[in-house]
This record gives structure tokens, C-alpha cells and sequence, in this order.
């Protein structure tokens, strides 16, 4: 029988394992041949979801920001920046748990779109009116200052600059009194959507202009911006970032085929006047929310991935989560990222997730619980396929440990032979004993664990059981 279940946040699992080295990451598993570290691939665990309040609450929550054990949370449908403790938060299982605020400011206008922040100062910006918000206390933010500026678009902060990008242009805010920012140099462009700094060079995003483009000025005059050249891509640009050297680039265009789809392009500033394209992947979604670090960066639309950008002319996909606030418009808005954890702002709450992937172990565990109860008691069936598939699996690690790479790739395979037997008998429960739901979910569920296998294969440097 055919399976019952195919979707597409299960063909971005299976395309994605790939073997990607990321060298800087603290939850790595080793390489058996080169002795690099590995991020497997596979579905990342969402740990909560952070609502606003417990009752009903209309609004769109444009601006996320993770400070260590705290998130802070701004609406554009109301005036307040909600607060949470995220510090007892651990992944639980498939359906996140809700989290709702230990406290909250009431801000001085609506329409609050982004977030940035500089040591214990939060920089919120909006349609009318740019807020400073201290957080010297994390559980008690206080308004320190605010005064009238469009930057509802993008709003960053670089080294010792605020950039923020509104209409009908953007500005460059020294930040040396950080409660009371200097306006410095300013930049036009009622197209600009994002905008950021390397060294003396200011980069803007120019959405929806012909041709899409990247412009480029000389800031090393900082009140006095110098436009330089332009940098054409191929579709609109939405957000713009640096990282070691390289920009990166996260695009939209819609396909005939396909609807709206996007691009991730990053970009060599050995000559900071003349961007080299390095790299680009697609994505068939559009990444209206974008977040980087150093090492990886967040993608989201209705479902999300991660990149690998440790090696910026080689961008790959190595992880993916599902769901992006449960936005009603299609995308989320915003990322933060902090250390191992990244949080997605949505329509109806903000998605607190894990780059660490979920375990198999955890996986397994997760199915258990959708089995039904059989007649006769024959769910063990199900049960014990999948405590032998993990029993092969932790032979298969061992192997692994000792570097008997033939004896464990063979285990892992047989591991997976399991998975595929309960899927079999899965299929062939339905729908006289289990129901076809239910027989979906439990597919669905085997063929996520069958991939995060997968992906400790190729982390392993193992030939892939098919091959």
C-alpha cells in the first residue's frame, strides 16, 4: 500500500540530509571519518508557544527579541511589550505547551513593527514613533525615552550605530548616550525594506524596485552618506545582514508554478564596493522572517528551516521546524535568535524553538502515545517495532564509538527496516482497527524518525542505506 501520508515538510526533511560541517556548534555529533562536527539533519524541537494573554487578543506580533532568559514580545495592534521567562522552558513534545507573560509596558503609540537592542537598552521601532526601553531589569522593562520617527520597516543596531529604515527614508543614529541617540547620516529610498553596515560601507535592500537591488554607500563621512553603486539580484529583496565578511540576502518572487517562493544568496565583501555573489539556495517558500548568526540562520514561512552558513560559498539547508506563530497571513514576521534558541513572531503567538533536533528517542516516544488502543491488545505489535528499531539504533552507536563504521552503517539500516515494518503494519490496521487520522499521523510521525536516522547517518559519514 501506498503511504498514507506524504507532505511537504516531509520531503524538505528527506532532500535535506546532507552531510553539513558545522564546526562551531556545542550540540554536535563527530564525524566518524574526518573527526569534524556535525549538525544532524531533521526537525528542530519547538519548545513553546508565547502568547500574549490567556484570553482572546486580536493582534500581529511584528517584533521578537531573545535576551538570554527573557523574550520580549512587541504587537502592532497595541501599545504593549510583553515579557517572558523562558527559563524553565524544555521541549516536551509534539504539541508545545503556552507560556504567557510575567509582566508587560505599556509603550507610548501603537503600530510597534521591530526590535533591536544594545547592551540593557531595547530599540522599538514603529510607524510614528521610535521607543527606548530599559531592561537593566529583564522582568521590568521601564520607557526610558521616545520621540516621533517612521522606522516600521527594519531597525538594527551596528557596533555603535541604530539604522533604522521607515518612509520616507532611513537614518544612522549614533548611539554613544544610548538613551539619547544622535541623529547622524540619513539615506532615501522609498523602496528601501532593510539596511546594514561593514566597516566604512552601508548596504540598503531595495524592495519592489527595477531592478531589484542591493545599493551600496560610503558611510566613512558618517553624517554624510555617499552613494557608491548598486547591486542587481534577480528578485526583491526583504532582509540584509553581515557576518564575517559576507552579506547575505534573503529574497521573494512569486513563480507561476509554484506561487511565492524565495532565495537566500550570500555575497564576499573582500572588496566592499564590489559584493561577489558566493552562493544561493532556493526555497520554496517566501522568507518574509529571516534571522542570522554566526553559523546558522532561520528561514520562516508556514514552515521553517535552518541554513548552515559556516561555510558562506556552500549554503545548505540542515534542519527544519513546523508551524510560524499561526500567522493568518501565510508568513511570520520577525526572528531572534540567542545561543541554541530562536524565536518566530506570528499572527497569534511567537514560536520558541530549538536548534538542537529532536531526538530519536524523543521521536519514538512521541509516537507511542498516538497509538491507539487495538483489539486483543495487538498495538504491541507497533510498540515493539519500534524498541527494536532502537535497539539496533544504540548498537549502531556503539559500533560508531568503537569504529566498526560497516557493523554500525548495518545497524542503522536495520534500525530503519523496523520503522518501515511498523509502517507496513500501520497500513494495514487501517481503516478496519485504526482510523485513517490517526493512521496518517502515525506515518507521518514514522517517517520523521526515519529521517532524523537519516540524518545521523550522513552526520557519521555513512553511505545512505539505499545506496
Amino acid at each position: 500500500m501506498a503511504r498514507l501520508f506524504k507532505c511537504l515538510f516531509c520531503s524538505i526533511l528527506l532532500l535535506s540530509l546532507l552531510v553539513i560541517q558545522i564546526t562551531n556548534s556545542s550540540s554536535s555529533e563527530v564525524n566518524a571519518e574526518s573527526g569534524n562536527s556535525c549538525m544532524p539533519s531533521g526537525p528542530r524541537a519547538v519548545l513553546a508557544r508565547l502568547n500574549p494573554i490567556e484570553d482572546s487578543f486580536y493582534g500581529v506580533y511584528r517584533g521578537v527579541i531573545l535576551v538570554g532568559d527573557y523574550a520580549y514580545v512587541a504587537s502592532r495592534e497595541s501599545k504593549d511589550l510583553f515579557v517572558f521567562d523562558i527559563s524553565q522552558v524544555s521541549y516536551t513534545g509534539s504539541e508545545p505547551p503556552d507560556i504567557y507573560p510575567i509582566s508587560s509596558l505599556e509603550l507610548d503609540y501603537w503600530g510597534n513593527t521591530c526590535i533591536t537592542r544594545k547592551g540593557n537598552f531595547l530599540y522599538i521601532g514603529g510607524s510614528n514613533i521610535l521607543h527606548i526601553v530599559d531592561i537593566s531589569i529583564p522582568s521590568q522593562p521601564t520607557l526610558v525615552n521616545s520621540f516621533p520617527f517612521d522606522s516600521r520597516k527594519s531597525i538594527k543596531v551596528i557596533n555603535n550605530y541604530l539604522i533604522t529604515v521607515g518612509n520616507p527614508f532611513g537614518r544612522i543614529w549614533d548611539l554613544s548616550d544610548p538613551e539619547e541617540p544622535v541623529p547622524s547620516g540619513s539615506f532615501g529610498g522609498s523602496h528601501n525594506i532593510d539596511a546594514t553596515i561593514s566597516g566604512d560601507y552601508l548596504y540598503v535592500a531595495e524592495w519592489l524596485s527595477y531592478p531589484p537591488r542591493i545599493t551600496i554607500y560610503d558611510i566613512s563621512n558618517i553624517d554624510n552618506p555617499t552613494y557608491v553603486d548598486f547591486v542587481p539580484i534577480s528578485f526583491d529583496p526583504y532582509h540584509i545582514d553581515v557576518v564575517d565578511d559576507f552579506l547575505y540576502v534573503a529574497s521573494e518572487h512569486y513563480d507561476d508554478s509554484s506561487g511565492y517562493v524565495g532565495d537566500i544568496y550570500s555575497f564576499s565583501l573582500s572588496d566592499s564596493e564590489i559584493p561577489e555573489l558566493t552562493s544561493s539556495i532556493e526555497l520554496d517558500f517566501q522568507p518574509r522572517a529571516f534571522g542570522i548568526n554566526e553559523g546558522f540562520a532561520v528561514a520562516a514561512s508556514t514552515t521553517g528551516v535552518l541554513i548552515d552558513i559556516s561555510s558562506p560559498d556552500n549554503l545548505g539547508v540542515f534542519g527544519t521546524f513546523e508551524g510560524s506563530g499561526g500567522t493568518g497571513d501565510g508568513f511570520p514576521y520577525d526572528i531572534s535568535i540567542d545561543g541554541d534558541k530562536f524565536l518566530v513572531a506570528g499572527q497569534d503567538y511567537a514560536l520558541l524553538v530549538s536548534k538542537g533536533v529532536i531526538t530519536p528517542e524523543q521521536a519514538v516516544d512521541e509516537i507511542k502515545e498516538k497509538i491507539p488502543a487495538l483489539p486483543g491488545g495487538s498495538e504491541a505489535s507497533l510498540t515493539n517495532q519500534l524498541d527494536r528499531a532502537l535497539a539496533k539504533l544504540e548498537d549502531a552507536r556503539n559500533f560508531l564509538t568503537d569504529g566498526e563504521l560497516n557493523n554500525a552503517r548495518n545497524r542503522y539500516c536495520q534500525a530503519i527496516g523496523k520503522i518501515e515494518d511498523f509502517i507496513t503494519i500501520v497500513e494495514a490496521k487501517v481503516p478496519s482497527q485504526i482510523d485513517p487520522d490517526t493512521g496518517n499521523e502515525l506515518v507521518h510521525a514514522a517517517e520523521v524518525l526515519i529521517a532524523l536516522i537519516e540524518g545521523e547517518i550522513a552526520c557519521a559519514g555513512l553511505a545512505p542505506c539505499d545506496s
